[in-house]
């Protein structure tokens, strides 16, 4: 099963980052084979890509007897302003998602992935037009909310940060300024990727992953 984040209406007063990071304790808890068998996982990597690096990062603060490494792609201790926040609301509650998706998507990929893989593009911005308008504003509550500063210097597993060079989202200073409250965290810039490294560069990624899970002996 996978769950990229948990969306609430903003108006339910619900804090949707540390219900995230409540289901990922969950899942870890409650993991089960195709033969129904209770499966739960002691200890873990964890990696999360933009909201779900957040949620990362809770994770990895609230249990860190089960962290054993960590990797945030394209995401900080605070992403954007409230201002910012408040604007994007705004203009979804009066146009749809559709009408600033592309606004949105210029932040996510490279002008070259949605020249050469156009199909791939469309279906990305179909999917997010279609993503149900109170969730998507509940999800920027969050982020507009979450300010996960004070708990940097809390991580103490081995961490991986990745910034995509062409991040509009989440640009390469601001995941280096996360990177620097957490102890020993390495830093890292995909040339030629956005938001999404993983959609954009998987190949890529999945090296750095895999080479940062191997240095700290979880390889």
């Amino acid at each position: 099963m996978q769950r990229k984040f948990i969306a609430a209406p903003a108006a339910a007063g619900l804090l949707v980052l540390p219900l995230a990071g409540y289901t990922a304790f969950y899942l870890l808890d409650h993991r089960t084979s195709d033969f129904g068998r209770n499966h739960g996982i002691a200890e873990t990597a964890v990696v999360g890509v933009s909201v779900g690096g957040m949620i990362a990062q809770r994770v990895a603060v609230r249990a860190p007897q089960r962290v054993k490494a960590l990797v945030l792609c394209s995401t900080a201790v605070k992403i954007g302003t409230a201002e910012g926040w408040a604007a994007r609301v705004a203009a979804i509650r009066s146009g749809g998602i559709a009408s600033i998706a592309d606004a949105i998507l210029v932040n996510w990929f490279t002008p070259g992935f949605r020249h050469d893989r156009a199909a791939d593009y469309a279906g990305w911005r179909n999917m997010l037009a279609r993503m149900p308008v109170e969730g998507y504003i509940g999800t920027c509550a969050a982020l507009r909310d979450a300010d996960l500063r004070a708990n940097a210097a809390d991580i103490a597993a081995p961490t991986l940060c990745v910034a995509g060079e062409h991040d509009g989202s989440a640009p390469p200073e601001l995941v280096w300024a996360t990177a620097d409250l957490i102890a020993g965290a390495r830093f890292t810039v995909m040339e030629g990727a956005a938001h999404i490294p993983s959609v954009e560069k998987p190949d890529n990624l999945a090296v750095l992953i895999e080479t940062h899970l191997r240095e700290d002996g979880h390889g």
